[in-house]
């Protein structure tokens, strides 16, 4: 080889190696929020969006969000071939999103597109299920509301020249709850995130602190309940009883918020008619006396319709 093309070869393994060194990414963390670690992310130095970031034991799962606004959840390597062209459905509670994708190499993230809907079913919390190339893969996702708020905050940051250091660190998502109507014991109350309603709730007072009863902008309910002082950052297996309805569930516990349990048609049915509600989970077990509950779900059904279609 003549000493001309050894150097053209050099320039051009350097060329390779300076336009990779330019797609590089940082991300700074600034946050953590329950199971999420809050991160700002630069590329070429500027401003390129914010994640939440949440480990799984089959790797790290992410929300982020674009300079220019956009959504995408980042998913762990699922073992598929390198470069193989794939369709799947990503499900989050009653939200569905159909994406394709051609498999990144080995090691590589995922990035899927996501629409309001699964946006919305992040925020309340749930399983993210995943259907692709003949696999289903499951990822628990708790404390969603906190960690998409907090990337919203810095996205809005970065997006108008900010960076981490100049943020007041976000703890949660910027909600205002606005009395709506009380019914008996229970406040019911309407929640917007930014300029949009999200959900509406009605709240009761104990002894252990506020109980809730909560519909969300897309009709399911939850209900949430009073921070027991377990450990923050922990992941708990519990069981709600009801009357003669249970529900198993897991939380992962986040400072000075109230845990959230998605509810099914059983333990709603069983809520209207009033009575104990227990609650067994890290090894502690509470029990609430509620009373007028019909009346006070119907108070939050009528707030949340008139929330949707205001």
């Amino acid at each position: 080889m003549t000493r001309s093309r050894i150097f053209a070869t050099i320039a051009a393994v350097c060329l390779v190696a300076s336009g990779a060194a330019r797609a590089q990414q940082v991300g700074k963390p600034i946050k953590t929020i329950g199971q999420w670690s809050i991160e700002h992310v630069t590329e070429n130095g500027k401003f390129f969006g914010c994640r939440a970031n949440t480990k799984t034991p089959t790797g790290i799962v992410g929300v982020l969000q674009y300079a220019n606004g956009s959504w995408v959840v980042t998913l762990p390597d699922m073992n598929f071939p390198d470069g193989q062209k794939l369709s799947g459905m990503l499900e989050m509670n009653r939200a569905s999103e159909p994406f394709t994708l051609t498999v990144s190499r080995k090691g590589l993230r995922e990035a899927i597109k996501i629409n309001a809907g699964i946006l919305d079913a992040l925020r309340q919390g749930g399983n993210l299920m995943a259907n692709v190339g003949g696999k289903t893969f499951s990822w628990r996702m708790d404390n969603g509301a906190g960690a998409i708020g907090a990337v919203q905050d810095c996205r809005n940051l970065g997006a108008a020249g900010g960076g981490p250091a100049a943020a007041p660190t976000p703890t949660r998502a910027k909600e205002v709850y606005t009395p709506w109507r009380d019914v008996g014991p229970w406040k019911v109350s309407t929640v917007t995130v930014g300029p949009k309603f999200n959900r509406c709730r009605a709240g009761l007072k104990t002894r252990d602190g506020e109980l809730s009863l909560i519909q969300w902008e897309n009709g399911k309910w939850s209900i949430g309940i009073p921070n027991l002082g377990w450990p923050t950052g922990r992941k708990f297996d519990g069981m709600l009883e009801f009357n003669r309805a249970s529900l198993p569930f897991e939380i992962t516990t986040t400072a000075g918020l109230r845990p959230t349990v998605t509810i099914d048609d059983g333990m709603l049915s069983a809520l209207r008619d009033g009575g104990f509600l227990q609650v067994n989970v890290g090894g502690q077990s509470r029990s609430w006396r509620l009373d007028q509950t019909a009346s006070a779900m119907g108070g939050v059904q009528d707030c949340r319709r008139e929330g949707v279609n205001r």
